[in-house]
């Protein structure tokens, strides 16, 4: 079995029973190739993967596609967690959009909003919870989840992402442009939910493709737990 970290480490908004450990905020940007004001809010993204205690995720939406350039990484299911989390914050459902923690969020384009919206997400004080990740039999991801404390059950989700893309487009609103994007979200899917007792989930993932790993309330509230699997 192939360690990818040799020690546990806390996660987001972990303010109790991790001391010690900088606890990760998850950035979630909401972007699209087919918006002209997406792109400098997808340059800032590299900038805040490149942050200590950051965990960026760049989710591609499709309701820009009909403008015409279909963006490749855009995906309906990407677009309706835009639309819960739109409904949750009582904001309209616009690009580029950056979701901080599940609590927060700001236009991505405005750097000093991002990092209001970070503040305050470092200052909510939530419980969270503790993740480590092993690689088994080079296929196999091994999730264990620590002991804590869960009002309900949390739902755990893996990402899979691309570390970065250059794309240059052809039609639409940014005709003509060279677009970069960072931590691009590939796939989504919940694998299990944690109910504060510790706990080991086992799933299939892609050795040679980055995850992030998310524990976040249901109906896409706060995410109390996060952890970045680089590919090895």
């Amino acid at each position: 079995m192939r360690r990818l970290f040799p020690a546990i480490l806390a996660v987001a908004l972990s303010f109790g029973g991790c001391a010690g450990a900088t606890p990760p905020i998850v950035v979630e940007l909401f972007t699209s190739e087919g918006c002209s004001s997406c792109p400098p809010a997808d340059e800032h993204l590299f900038e805040l993967r490149r942050r200590d205690g950051i965990l960026a995720l760049g989710w591609h939406v499709d309701y820009w596609d009909w403008l015409g350039w279909r963006d490749r990484f855009a995906d309906p299911e990407f677009s309706a967690r835009q639309r819960v989390y739109a409904r949750r914050l009582g904001t309209p459902v616009y690009t580029p959009q950056l979701v901080v923690s599940g609590t927060h969020q700001a236009i991505g384009s405005a750097k000093w909003e991002v990092d209001a919206a970070i503040r305050q997400a470092r200052s909510t004080g939530r419980r969270g919870v503790v993740i480590s990740a092993s690689w088994r039999d080079e296929d196999l991801l091994e999730i264990s989840l620590g002991e804590g404390l869960a009002d309900n059950p949390f739902l755990v989700q893996v990402v899979r992402f691309a570390d970065e893309a250059k794309t240059e487009v052809e039609a639409g609103e940014n005709a003509g442009r060279t677009l970069r994007h960072a931590n691009i979200v590939e796939t989504w899917q919940t694998v299990g939910t944690w109910d504060g007792s510790p706990a080991v989930i086992i799933v299939p993932a892609a050795p040679t493709s980055n995850h992030a790993i998310l524990v976040q309330m249901p109906g896409q509230g706060a995410i109390i737990g996060a952890l970045e699997v680089p590919a090895p």
